[in-house]
Order: C-alpha cells, then sequence, then structure tokens
C-alpha cells in the first residue's frame, strides 16, 4: 500500500571533490533557473520614443529586475564562500571520513566570512553537498555539534570524540578492560579534557 508517497529526490547543491590530492568544491547549479532581462526593454529606453510615463515606468521595472538579479548574484557567491570555507575547515572529513569532523558554529563562519550569523543561517537552509562520504545537508558540518576544549587550542567534537574511545576499547585487553577514568586520562593525554561521566 504505502505507494501513495512520492520517493522525494536530494540534489545536491555541491560538489567536493579531490583532484589531484586538492579539495574542489563545485556549485551544481544546473538546475538554477536562469535569469535575464529581455534586451528589447532596454532598446525602447534607448531609443527614447516612448512617451515619459512609459519611459519612467519600464526604468523603474528595469532597475527593479536588475536589483533583483544582483541580490540572488550576491545569495549565490555567499553560499559559496560559506562551502568553500566549509571545505577548508572539515578537511579531515572530506580526505579521511565521519570520525574527523572539526568543531565549527555559525559564528565562526560568520565571524571569517565578515557576516551576519543570520546570513549563514539562511545560507545554508536546505542546501546539501555531496562528497565521497555521501551526500549531508550543510547543517550537518556546524549545527549541533557540541565540542570538547583541551589544551593548546586542540578541541574535538562528539563524533571525533566517539572514534577515540572506540580506537581505546578496541585496542584494549579483553581481560582487563579500560575502566572510564581511564578512557578519560588516555584523551587527556591527547590534549581534549573530558570527564569521566562524558566518557
Amino acid at each position: 500500500e504505502g505507494g501513495d508517497t512520492p520517493t522525494q529526490y536530494i540534489i545536491p547543491d555541491f560538489y567536493i571533490l579531490e583532484d589531484g590530492g586538492q579539495l574542489r568544491c563545485i556549485m551544481n547549479d544546473y538546475y538554477l533557473p536562469r535569469i535575464r532581462i529581455d534586451p528589447s526593454y532596454h532598446e525602447l529606453i534607448r531609443k527614447k520614443q516612448l512617451s515619459a510615463a512609459d519611459s519612467e515606468y519600464i526604468q523603474n521595472h528595469y532597475r527593479q529586475a536588475n536589483e533583483i538579479i544582483k541580490f540572488l548574484e550576491y545569495r549565490k557567491s555567499t553560499l559559496q564562500r560559506v562551502v568553500e570555507y566549509v571545505m577548508q575547515a572539515q578537511a579531515g572529513f572530506f580526505y579521511n571520513g565521519p570520525g574527523h569532523r572539526a568543531a565549527m558554529s555559525n559564528r565562526e563562519i560568520a565571524q571569517a566570512l565578515a557576516l551576519h550569523e543570520s546570513t549563514v543561517s539562511r545560507a545554508v537552509n536546505g542546501k546539501y553537498l555531496q562528497c565521497p562520504q555521501g551526500i549531508f545537508e550543510l547543517r550537518y558540518f556546524f549545527s549541533g555539534t557540541s565540542s570538547f576544549a583541551g589544551k593548546d587550542g586542540q578541541s574535538a567534537t562528539s563524533e571525533g570524540l566517539k572514534s577515540m574511545i572506540v580506537k581505546l576499547v578496541e585496542a584494549e585487553d579483553r581481560a582487563s578492560p579500560l575502566s572510564d577514568r581511564s578512557i578519560a586520562e588516555a584523551i587527556l593525554i591527547k590534549g581534549i579534557a573530558v570527564s569521566r561521566r562524558t566518557v
């Protein structure tokens, strides 16, 4: 029965590719509409064959259309800048996988790109990228990522912390398993302060 709901497909807005050891960011603008102003309107204004009222009407709308086009171009370039920043900040993830996602916030991106936090939030809303690890919503890379601060500016996301714990547990002696305190101390040696309870 459940065939009434149509399948929804995610078309990524960006592709992150590794090319000769370097990460590249490509915008998928194939599905974006091409917006342009019919040049015949510009010709009408240039030839000055219209009445003053008609000429003013066309000029006003021509200006408004140009403003809309400029605004859309600005949004597109803002989104491109945000994704390129994410690509650089999350290079560990794109090269090595989910256990290497870095702690990152809207605020960090906004400050780095001289944007308002709400601009960053709106720019990434409902946007996806595709990389060798799969398709991810852009928010995955910074929204809701809890982080743990450490010594010398070291930090880890909860995902990275789990990865550290899994490696420690996999390497432990099965006859004498590590305690939570021992795991917390082993992580502290790597520069990340975490409580036994968090472990």
